[in-house]
C-alpha cells in the first residue's frame, strides 16, 4: 500500500494488527497514534487484544480506550463474546483508575460467577481498587 501511495485507514489497521507479532504491533500502534486522534472500537479492540495477549497490562490500559474499552466490555456481556482473564484485568484496571469501585465490584462478582481463576493480573487489578 505504501509503495502505491495508498493511505491505510482504521479498518486497514484493524485487519493488520491481529496478524502482527507483538514487536511489530507496537510499531503499527505508534503509526496509528500519529495518524488518528481518536480510536474507533474496531481498532481499539485489536490494540487491547494485542497488549493483553502479550500480558502488557500497562500498555493495554494506556492505549486510549478508557470509555470505549468499558463500553466494549458491556457489549461483550450482551453479545456473549468469550472473554479471558486479561479482558477482566484490563477492565478492572480502568475502573480502578477512575475510582469506580461499585462497577469493579460487579466485574469481580462476574469473575467469581464464571469461575475464572484469579491470576496475578486480576489479583493486582483488584488490589489497586
Amino acid at each position: 500500500m505504501r509503495c502505491c501511495s495508498i493511505k491505510p485507514d482504521n479498518y486497514t489497521y484493524s485487519i493488520v494488527l491481529p496478524s502482527c507479532d507483538f514487536e511489530f504491533g507496537k510499531q503499527v500502534y505508534a503509526e496509528v497514534v500519529k495518524v488518528f486522534s481518536l480510536l474507533d472500537e474496531f481498532l481499539g479492540t485489536n490494540l487491547l487484544r494485542m497488549y493483553s495477549g502479550a500480558k502488557d497490562m500497562d500498555s493495554a490500559k494506556n492505549c486510549g480506550m478508557g470509555d470505549v474499552g468499558i463500553e466494549l466490555f458491556r457489549q461483550i456481556g450482551i453479545e456473549e463474546v468469550i472473554t479471558n482473564d486479561y479482558t477482566y484485568a484490563i477492565v478492572l484496571n480502568e475502573f480502578a483508575y477512575r475510582s469506580q469501585v461499585f462497577e469493579a465490584m460487579q466485574v469481580h462478582s462476574l469473575i467469581l460467577q464464571c469461575g475464572i481463576c484469579l491470576d496475578r493480573f486480576i489479583s493486582n487489578s483488584l488490589l489497586s481498587l
